[in-house]
């Protein structure tokens, strides 16, 4: 996760790239959006797919680790939790610390 996050890029609502994949995505159905998550996992439908699932949001900024837990907000859709600060810890934290986090805040996201 954290060489995800060092290697990732946070793209500004202004740049031409971002309406451009965001109009993309709009287009796509809900199953066409499932659909390679349905080729990973082992179960067959959306709704199988997205009953039981946890989503946190993932930031790396100034030397710390953010993780925002989130609930479902419709088809492949997940939005954050109003009133849940998100967990932070340090970028230099080791696989261990980050997994304890990770569960804490999956035990928050719905």
């Amino acid at each position: 996760m954290k060489r995800a996050l060092e290697v990732s890029r946070f793209m500004q609502g202004d740049s031409p790239l971002y309406g451009r994949l965001f109009d993309a995505a709009l287009q796509m159905t809900p199953d066409e959006v499932a659909a390679p998550f349905l080729e990973m996992a082992p179960v067959k439908t959306r709704h199988s797919l997205y009953r039981d699932a946890k989503s946190c949001g993932l930031r790396l900024q100034d030397g710390r680790i953010e993780i925002m837990p989130t609930k479902r907000a419709g088809p492949g859709g997940w939005v954050g939790l109003h009133g849940v600060e998100p967990l932070c810890i340090s970028e230099a934290s080791d696989a261990a610390e980050i997994g304890r986090a990770l569960l804490r805040a999956f035990d928050l996201a719905r």
